[in-house]
């Protein structure tokens, strides 16, 4: 399934990819905003725990974005948790070229905000 997401640049079908050094280490998820032309959301990127701050997370991006941009979209979106410990999560996407285009207080409990950010592909 992801083979053939990925081998497809015309696709509109959501794709994973996986950086694997023996054992994953990171994965992300995308998928398209429907209803949009060329919108797409980031649904989950992690780093083991082991292998941040190692530069796997901005190479997984870029490869995300590349993939995306093979696709012809325009834009990208990717949500987080306005906390504290979510700072660095944050700071990763200001730093990778995101910037915060929205905020919905409260969304996830009392006191935690989501946060969206958004990159323009184009």
């Amino acid at each position: 399934m992801v083979t053939s997401a990925l081998a497809d640049p015309s696709s509109g079908a959501p794709f994973w990819l996986v950086a694997d050094e023996a054992e994953v280490v990171a994965i992300a998820y995308v998928e398209p905003e429907r209803m949009t032309d060329g919108t797409w959301n980031i649904q989950l990127i992690a780093v083991s725990p082991e292998s941040q701050r190692g530069g796997i997370g901005r190479r997984l991006l870029a490869d995300v974005e590349e993939h995306l941009c093979q696709r012809g979209a325009r834009v990208v979106l990717v949500e987080t948790s306005g906390t504290e410990d979510f700072d660095f999560v944050r700071a990763f996407y200001a730093s990778s070229g995101f910037t915060e285009e929205a905020r919905i207080r409260e969304f996830y409990a009392a006191g935690v905000d989501k946060i969206t950010y958004r990159k323009s592909l184009s």
